[in-house]
């Protein structure tokens, strides 16, 4: 230490590295006086030693004075300050200044000179800071005494390491807020979360955010440099981000001295730390390194420094006194600072000028620049706001306005936004908490200074807490900190098993297995995997215990081979010995040891063989009978079957039976049967399905498939099914079914009964398709499997003439809507000469009869048999089934010749292919265009019912005949089917060549006629399509662009190419547009079938007309219109058309009609839904709307007729007073307008009482490519989609209206909102002065209309919708964006979505 002899004041210059103990010297030394000051270079710094000395003097002994915040109670000794704010004049007995070394700072350097020259105690002045300082101090100061202090720890260098590597306790520096967020950002992903310190936080919020980290709550902390200076903190490690920074004027490298401020942070008191980079980085400097940890840095040799006797005569005098120069050249003047910077700008404002002539004008405007800009977002904000406080400061005898100040500070009490948002208020607010605190300058400036530290307060606390969502997972800090206590964890676990770990959700507990919370975090996932082991340890033992004591009703079985104790798997069955006994293997479980593991496995396995016990007795007391002989071997495989096996695998054991072997298994429930030999009781329905996973685990299957519904006699025979499966769940496969085997058996017995009583032939008739609910062609399949074929007979052609005569005859007689009908029967019976004198053909059948018993639901939609009966006579009629006949008689006798027969057999079939060849399972069919043989499908049956029905015909009347080729003739009779025992094969009758008869002729005209087509058509996957559109999309911007540079350019032969490539991707536009539609018919063909259920259930008539049905669109649109088109095709049937008797009385048909409509209309689609019914009365509506709480009765006045009408879009409102199954609960019309609306469509509706009702509904015809108005906010572009566009006009903004705090204009008598855009797009606009003049864009969305106001028009364009990026993702009222034409990036605005997030 050097001690000056001299007397006076003493003055001290402790030195040394960081964790040095000279801030703890400086605050004792200073309470041993009886008056003290000390000056810290933060606020923070100044706060937290300020808390120190109230807990050790009292709370009136200490004074906290900054430039924000002020404490000074009248009895106060002791001052803690920043520099800039410590009161110099004021004499007191100790004075300090710390970190002193910071006269070297380029910005704040000259004022911490300006206090080594200056300040001093009466007794003791202290001067504390790194060892680099100390020549300049002994050059500068006088008797001053140096004592050198060492650092308590040491400090290394470790490298570098990536943040995922970083150990516990570390801090990651970097220089400039959005660096410290994005490695904030990447921390909380890979370790949890971080706490954060910038130099822009407010005290508060930084103290909360150290807080957090000294608490253990996080792991790492993630801040600028500015924990470089007194901050004290639990660190181990500093690791630099970057080791460069911007110092306010330029980029430049950190120096050894600043490194080693900051990471002498690490290692504090006696613990030693370590110091390095990121990952990012290659390393640290050696000479750097070598200094940081030897503690030796180049020392300072100069200092900056600002002339501190000003001139204030006059403006240009006090600049000129500001950059006066020093005669020494250790004191080097000061960089330009902020507070010259704003006089330099004031002074140039005329208005400043003007007023700033005198000395006290002078002096005032310098105290005003020196207000700090907290913000220093470098823009003209600052200097504007200090040019308003001097105009009013600088009237005589004035202060600032209450109403501005107020308007100023209300405008930042505001606790929306995000963390940049929160941040610009909070340093917005602290420069109004510095100007508080010049009580000559304010009315009440106690209030002021109490106000603004409020507003400061909750901003700090709202920071704190986005900055903790942001950056921490509060889960995994909680838990890393109680595990890191290793104390015992609180643990909660609800009734649906969530599991809470000291009040965080972790995740499930599913019987015995832990399913974690999903996360992306791997750090996370480890966190809450320790926590829920050490948490639920004891609750496992509790389950365990619980489960061996429960009874078998809390277990079960399911489909997915799994055992479950509670609905939770805790088990899955694997194939054990027998069928009948499968094992049990328990779930893995980390919780679980091997004793516990089996104890687990004995309870299950326990209930297993007790369930199958209980379920399957049919089946176990085949299995414990004990019997011998052939009874005892088929028992076993029937056990091995589970119930159920084929008679022909078991005919040798069945041939070995006796009489009493036979009554044995009568008694068991084991039915013989013709086609199975199974248990009748093993057939029901519980059974079945434990009989089926008892299968599936025999044969170690993943899960069950499938099981057939119960009570249905027949399912389709599904071929990836085997035979097994099926037989396991009491089927049997026949050809195209599977059918129940007891009702196999008794179709097999009712077939063999009416074949003895039909001399061994059989027709399939409804008895026969009622027992396996099956049509007539699968009726075949099944006769052929069961063993029986098909045979043909002729008809003569004198019975199907009389047939045909008897049909025209009952057409006649039929009602006008049928005459149609009959008249295009005309000509083809015109034609019935030429035709063939016979043919065979089958009658049209309905679709499958869907039944769950073995008689058929007479409710049901599918034909009945009945209605399957009148069918067939309206078809014709079926003949008596017999034997071929053998014709001798002569070729003009009335019957098709032999060789016509067969040629036309070969013609229909092939050669040698016809039914007398093989056994066919299909009825051979003439048709008229396809020449081969097909029964009608369930497609084809619901189209000619909707034919049907639209003709008003009943729902099985014969269809007309189209136009054929081959005969247009009306169909002849169908052929009949004879069903019989197969015998051998016949041999083709020989074909005679004849004369050639009309029906050959016939035949080879179409033969010559059906030659085969080009293909015309080609797959292509839908996804290349959209990969194709969006391609074109990305040509369609690039011709954007070029068209807008070939706008200025005068070179005729590049404006004749433009135009060329115009016109080119135009039409390459449209051709692939045209790839992606698909015709509105696809939509509308479902609306037949709701006309006539609706009308049946409803008892109405209604007709339904279509039209426009090859209208194309695109398919993504053809999708989206389906569920509002059925919406309001139901609110017309219901609401519209009236009763038939109500339309009677009114003078209207009885039947009423709708129209469903499509047309394009340019670049859309308009759908029109109309009805003739009741229409809608306005009246009733508005008074609804008021019985319903909507609105007031003057609000409900004030509608006009088509806003009345509009209600019935509103969610929950309905004209229905009761709920039925079709309407009453009023969200089918919401549904209508909310998917109108996202489809950026418009709806517009029109009804006249007593008339009818008609909705319009206008959508885009095309998602892909958007035509849009640009527009100009601010500078930036944006698009409106021009299908929301209604006009544009320029408005006098000034004669605009408000109501109820909204602004309107009047457009046409009608009053609509107005909204100006960029106060919701624009940051910073909300509270901007309204334009007088402006350019106003009427939009509609659904049913209503507003008023955007907007900078500029640009004008249409076509625009291509890309994807928002991550930053803007999810930004309420943008849709997407694009590029314009001049290159420029545009948001595409989702004008719905706008509205209800800012005007709702």
């Amino acid at each position: 230490m050097q001690i000056s002899t001299r007397t006076g004041p003493r003055i001290l210059a402790i030195l040394g590295p960081t964790n040095t103990g000279k801030t703890h010297l400086a605050m004792e030394r200073m309470l041993a006086h009886t008056t003290g000051m000390i000056g810290f270079p933060l606020r923070l710094l100044a706060r937290e030693n300020y808390d120190r000395a109230v807990a050790k003097v009292g709370k009136g002994a200490v004074a906290l004075i900054t430039g924000e915040e002020r404490i000074l109670p009248k009895t106060a000794r002791y001052f803690l300050c920043t520099v800039e704010a410590m009161p110099v004049a004021k004499q007191v007995d100790f004075l300090a200044i710390d970190e002193i070394q910071m006269c070297a700072d380029p910005e704040r350097g000259h004022v911490f000179t300006d206090r080594l020259l200056h300040a001093r105690g009466r007794h003791e002045t202290m001067f504390m800071g790194a060892e680099t300082i100390r020549p300049v101090i002994r050059k500068l100061v006088d008797n001053v005494e140096f004592d050198t202090r060492a650092r308590f720890s040491t400090l290394t260098y470790n490298g570098s390491k990536k943040i995922q590597r970083l150990p516990a306790q570390s801090a990651v520096v970097t220089f400039s807020a959005q660096e410290v967020y994005a490695v904030a950002e990447l921390v909380r992903r890979q370790k949890g979360g971080a706490a954060v310190v910038l130099g822009a936080l407010s005290p508060r919020t930084r103290n909360a955010q150290v807080e957090m980290f000294q608490n253990g709550e996080v792991e790492h902390l993630i801040a600028t440099d500015a924990i470089g200076m007194g901050l004290n903190l639990d660190l181990n490690h500093v690791a630099f981000a970057a080791m460069s920074k911007f110092d306010g004027k330029f980029n430049r490298g950190l120096t050894a001295a600043e490194t080693a401020q900051i990471a002498g942070r690490a290692g504090r008191h006696m613990n030693d730390g370590t110091f390095g980079v990121t990952g990012n980085l290659s390393g640290i400097d050696p000479d750097i390194i070598e200094q940081i940890e030897a503690h030796q840095f180049e020392p300072l040799a100069k200092v900056f420094w600002r002339n501190a006797r000003l001139d204030f005569r006059t403006v240009d005098a006090l600049q000129k006194s500001l950059r006066r120069r020093s005669d020494d050249p250790t004191l080097i003047l000061a960089r330009e600072p902020v507070d010259e910077i704003m006089l330099d700008h004031l002074s140039n404002n005329e208005d400043v000028a003007r007023i700033a002539t005198a000395p006290d004008r002078v002096q005032l405007l310098w105290e005003v620049c020196q207000i700090p800009d907290f913000r220093n977002i470098h823009t003209d904000a600052h200097p504007r706001l200090l040019t308003s406080i001097y105009r009013y400061l600088a009237k005589p005898g004035s202060k600032l306005p209450i109403d501005w100040l107020g308007e100023q500070v209300l405008r930042l009490d505001r606790y929306d936004g995000d963390i940049d948002q929160l941040s610009s208020r909070l340093a917005g607010i602290r420069v109004w908490t510095y100007v508080s605190h010049k009580h000559h300058w304010l009315e009440d400036a106690n209030h002021w200074q109490e106000r603004t530290r409020a507003i400061e307060d909750k901003l700090s606390d709202v920071l704190h807490e986005r900055l903790t969502q942001r950056f921490v997972d509060r889960r995994t800090s909680v838990l890393l900190k109680s595990l890191k206590d290793k104390s015992e964890l609180m643990s909660t676990i609800t009734a649906n098993g969530e599991v809470q770990v000291e009040g965080e959700f972790v995740g499930r507990l599913e019987g015995f297995r832990f399913i974690a919370d999903e996360t992306d975090a791997a750090f996370e996932g480890k966190a809450i995997a320790s926590a829920a082991r050490r948490a639920l340890t004891g609750e496992i033992a509790q389950r365990v215990k619980q489960l061996e004591t429960d009874e078998d009703d809390k277990f079960a079985v399911n489909g997915q081979l799994d055992v479950l104790w509670n609905g939770a798997q805790v088990g899955v069955l694997k194939k054990g010995d027998t069928v009948l006994s499968p094992d049990v293997q328990v779930i893995d479980s980390e919780f679980f040891d091997g004793p516990t593991r089996e104890r687990v496995r004995i309870r299950l396995q326990n209930f297993v063989n007790s369930h199958i016990e209980n379920r399957l007795k049919m089946l176990t007391r085949l299995r414990d009978c004990q019997l011998s002989g052939p009874i005892r071997g088929l028992l076993f495989q029937l056990n091995e079957g589970l119930g159920c096996v084929p008679r022909s695998e078991l005919e040798s054991l069945v041939k070995d039976l006796s009489d009493d072997d036979r009554k044995a298994l009568a008694k068991l429930g084991v039915r013989l049967g013709v086609e199975t030999v199974h248990v009748l009781d093993a057939l029901k329905p519980d059974p079945v399905e434990l009989r089926g996973i008892l299968w599936a685990v025999a044969r170690e299957l993943d899960a069950l498939p499938d099981l057939p519904p119960a009570g249905r006699t027949s399912v389709p025979n599904d071929r990836a099914n085997s035979k097994g499966f099926y037989l396991a769940a009491g089927y049997m496969p026949v050809g195209p079914l599977a059918a129940r085997v007891d009702m196999l058996e008794r179709f097999a017995a009712l077939l063999r009964q009416k074949a003895r009583e039909n001399d061994g032939k059989v027709r399939p008739d409804p008895d026969l398709l009622s027992l396996l609910g099956c049509t007539v062609e699968q009726a075949e399949g099944v006769f052929t499997a069961l063993g029986w074929r098909a045979e043909v007979t002729k008809v003569k052609k004198s019975e199907l003439e009389a047939k045909e005569a008897e049909k025209k005859a009952e057409e006649a007689a039929k009602a006008a809507p049928a005459e149609a009908v009959a008249e295009a029967a005309a000509p083809a019976e015109e034609k019935t000469e030429e035709a063939a004198p016979a043919a065979e053909t089958v009658a049209a059948v309905p679709e499958p009869i869907a039944q769950e018993t073995p008689s058929v639901a007479t409710d049901s939609l599918d034909p009945t048999i009945d209605e399957f009966d009148m069918l067939l006579e309206d078809i014709g009629d079926v003949p008596e089934l017999n034997e071929p006949l053998i014709d001798d008689s002569p070729v003009d006798d009335g019957l098709i010749t032999d060789d016509e027969f067969d040629a036309l057999l070969d013609e229909l079939h092939g050669p040698g292919k016809g039914p007398n060849v093989q056994v066919e399972t299909k009825q051979p069919t003439v048709e008229a265009e396809s020449a081969e043989p097909e029964l009608i499908t369930d497609d084809e049956f619901e189209a000619l019912l909707d034919e049907l029905q639209a003709q008003g015909k009943g729902a099985f009347v014969e269809a007309p005949v189209a136009d054929s080729p081959v005969a247009p003739a009306p169909t002849p009779a169908p052929a009949p089917v004879v069903a019989q025992p197969a015998p051998a094969p016949i041999a083709p009758a020989p074909v005679v060549a004849k004369k050639e008869s009309g029906v050959a002729a016939a035949v080879k005209a179409a033969h010559q006629q059906a030659k085969p087509q080009p293909e015309s058509n080609v797959r292509v996957d839908t996804r290349l399509l959209d990969e194709i559109m969006n391609m074109v999309g990305e040509l369609v911007l690039v011709r954007n662009r070029l068209v807008r540079l070939g706008v200025s350019s005068e070179d005729e032969d590049m404006a004749k190419a433009l135009g060329t490539l115009d016109m080119v991707t135009a039409d390459l536009q449209m051709s692939v547009m045209k790839t992606r539609m698909q015709p509105v018919k696809k939509v509308f063909g479902r609306f037949p079938r709701l006309i006539r259920d609706l009308s049946r259930n409803l008892k109405k008539e209604i007709s339904l007309e279509l039209r426009g049905e090859e209208t194309d669109l695109d398919k993504n649109l053809v999708e989206a219109l389906a569920d509002p088109l059925i919406h309001l095709v139901r609110n017309a049937v219901d609401h519209g058309i009236e009763a038939p008797d109500v339309r009677a009385a009114a003078g209207k048909p009885r039947e009423g009609h709708v129209l469903l409509s499509a047309e394009q209309e340019g670049d859309h689609i308009l759908l029109i839904i109309q009805d003739d019914g009741a229409g809608m009365d306005a009246e009733k509506l508005r008074q609804l709307a008021i019985d319903r709480g909507m609105m007031d009765a003057e609000a409900a006045r004030r509608l006009t007729e088509q806003e009345c009408f509009n209600l019935i879009f509103a969610a929950g409102f309905s004209t229905k007073t009761e709920i039925s199954d079709v309407s009453g609960r009023g969200v089918g019309m919401d549904v209508v307008k909310t998917k109108i609306t996202q489809l950026n469509g418009t709806l517009s509706i029109d009804s006249v009482i007593g008339q009818g009702s008609r909705i319009a509904i206008q959508v885009p015809l095309t998602l892909a490519i958007m035509p849009t108005l640009m527009v100009i906010l601010e500078e930036q572009a944006f698009a409106l989609p021009l299908v929301n566009v209604n006009e544009i006009f320029n408005l006098d903004l000034t004669k605009t209206n408000v109501v109820d705090g909204q602004q309107v204009i009047i457009v046409r008598d009608q009053a609509l909102p107005l909204f100006h855009l960029k106060r919701w797009l624009i940051e910073g606009q909300k509270g901007a002065d309204l334009p007088e003049q402006g350019h106003v864009v009427i939009v509609t969305v659904g049913t209503q209309r507003v008023g955007f106001v907007v900078d500029q028009l640009v004008g249409q364009e076509e625009v291509v919708i890309k994807p928002l990026g991550t930053i803007l993702h999810g930004t309420p009222g943008l849709s997407g964006a694009t590029i314009t034409g001049d290159g420029r990036i545009a948001l595409i605005i989702d004008i719905p979505n706008l509205l209800k997030h800012y005007a709702s």
